[in-house]
């Protein structure tokens, strides 16, 4: 059995091939029912906004991130890294870099998903 750290990194190809693939349930199947958005330079996204923000977010052609570092503390974790993304502005392929806090909650059924999602770029 994975370890707890492991479980929460085996997230990230779900979280990936969901927004390559614009699949908005699969992305929420991953995430708990009260997760929320901080984007940058913008207001919290939370419930039935979140689909509308996600579906005005620009295409990823290419998307790929890592945790640094995961801390764990009983059912709440947090999971700090790094990404970058390839997304269609104005029909141009723009590169972005960004840094990310994770944090995520352990449900009854024992399986780890993402509670909220802050992202800031890097330029």
């Amino acid at each position: 059995m994975m370890d707890d750290a492991a479980q929460i990194r085996a997230l990230i190809a779900p979280w990936v091939d969901a927004c390559l693939t614009r699949d908005w349930d699969a992305l929420f199947d991953i995430c708990t029912e009260e997760v929320f958005f901080d984007p940058p330079g913008a207001p919290r996204v939370t419930g039935p906004d979140l689909r509308t923000f996600l579906d005005g977010f620009p295409v990823m052609s290419e998307f790929n991130f890592d945790f640094d570092n995961i801390q764990i503390d009983g059912n709440i974790a947090i999971g700090h890294g790094n990404a970058a993304m390839t997304v269609d502005i104005d029909g141009e392929d723009t590169a972005i870099s960004f840094k990310f806090a994770d944090h995520f909650r352990r449900g009854e059924d024992g399986t780890w998903r993402y509670s909220s999602v802050i992202w800031n770029d890097n330029e």
